[in-house]
């Protein structure tokens, strides 16, 4: 598959520790991973070393990315407006060089940050 739209989601909640954000992630991937392809395909997301690191990489904590074609948006988006509704997470939506992030910690907040994805989308349509 070729992605043309990139979604990166991290859970922010301030209430939770790192390994309850972790799981939270790594539990999303894995629930991506089980639609074999419908919803896309699944990655970490890679932290940065800085500049004259040593550093072998690592992944940014409770965050994964969806690399989506504009066929599976809409499921991938229903998915993640089904599971994720009341969550707090940040969104990273990617597409043709053009970029928007979003946050959401209600249902409609959530809902309002999914329909500004899909308007980014359809700029590319």
């Amino acid at each position: 598959m070729q992605a043309e739209i990139s979604i990166a989601i991290r859970f922010v909640d301030e209430t939770l520790y790192d390994e309850e954000q972790e799981a939270l992630a790594l539990a999303l991937a894995r629930q991506i991973r089980a639609a074999r392809g419908e919803l896309g395909e699944v990655e970490r997301v890679p932290t940065v070393a800085p500049p004259g690191s040593k550093s072998l990489g690592g992944h940014v904590v409770g965050a994964v990315v969806a690399l989506l074609s504009v066929v599976n948006i809409k499921a991938f988006l229903a998915f993640i407006y089904e599971r994720l509704a009341n969550q707090a997470i940040e969104l990273n939506v990617e597409t043709d060089g053009r970029k928007i992030q979003l946050k959401a910690r209600t249902q409609d907040e959530l809902r309002a940050a999914i329909e500004a994805a899909e308007r980014l989308v359809a700029l590319k349509v």
